[in-house]
């Protein structure tokens, strides 16, 4: 039986892809090399509202948790504590931290 949420993946699978085409850039795994991809650029508050500010390859947008990014990732948890982001591809946690930021503070 396969790890993670297995409902979640089989949505993901395109029936009519064409097997011999280039895979989209959502399909490349990208775990190893997850800071390149994603940057991590500061929180905001709102009222008891928290958002990340995460910048992509399609541009900076403002998350909150349960978002999903453009590559497959969703935001689990923010910190505004501990200056992270958690995001899970479903199988696997990875965490974000505004170090800089953490360490002016």
């Amino acid at each position: 039986m396969p790890i993670g949420d297995v409902e979640a993946a089989a949505a993901k699978v395109t029936f009519e892809r064409n097997p011999f085409d280039e895979p989209s850039k959502a399909e490349y795994p990208i775990s190893s090399n997850l800071n390149s991809n994603l940057q991590f650029k500061g929180l905001v508050q709102s009222n008891n509202i928290v958002r990340a500010i995460i910048k992509t390859e399609d541009g900076q947008k403002f998350y909150g948790v349960g978002d999903k990014l453009s590559n497959g990732f969703s935001i689990i948890a923010i910190s505004l504590e501990e200056t992270t982001v958690d995001l899970s591809n479903g199988s696997k946690k990875f965490r974000l931290t505004l170090s800089s930021l953490k360490s002016s503070l």
